[in-house]
């Protein structure tokens, strides 16, 4: 329950928190929006959603997840003081959700999906040319080693 999540966050002095969120297809094709809130070690499983017929609006799943983020947040605090941002995988109506929500907290990380940007990011080190030797280098000793 969400009073069991919030005396959780408490006892580990309500550190910021990380919302998730994805889509679910099961065998039937019925569709669900799963949530989650992460912090440090410990995740939580917050909400499961049926979107009914706006499973691919990213505005449904922005409003959705704002909803979320909104019903944690006490009189005093911003929603940008509790969360650090959102976590998703980088489908169009994820990536659109991502933007509606950045535009409403700007202070927000919305970055979609963390292993494709470290995968972008992990490409483009490796073609500065330094890295490129070192690579090089790495493939010729495994090889011989191999």
């Amino acid at each position: 329950t969400l009073k069991e999540i919030r005396k959780m966050w408490q006892l580990q002095g309500n550190p910021e928190l990380t919302i998730g969120y994805d889509g679910h297809t099961n065998d039937n094709s019925n569709t669900v929006l799963i949530i989650t809130e992460t912090s440090e070690k410990l995740t939580a499983f917050k909400d499961c959603v049926d979107p009914k017929e706006d499973s691919e609006s990213g505005e449904w799943i922005a409003n959705t997840i704002m909803a979320q983020m909104e019903k944690v947040t006490e009189a005093e605090k911003s929603v940008e003081t509790v969360y650090a941002g959102t976590v998703c995988d980088n489908v169009s109506c994820n990536s659109a959700a991502s933007r509606l929500i950045e535009a409403r907290y700007p202070k927000l990380f919305t970055p979609a999906c963390c292993t494709h940007i470290a995968d972008l990011l992990i490409e483009d080190i490796c073609k500065i040319p330094a890295f490129k030797r070192i690579i090089s280098d790495c493939r010729f000793l495994a090889v011989f080693i191999k």
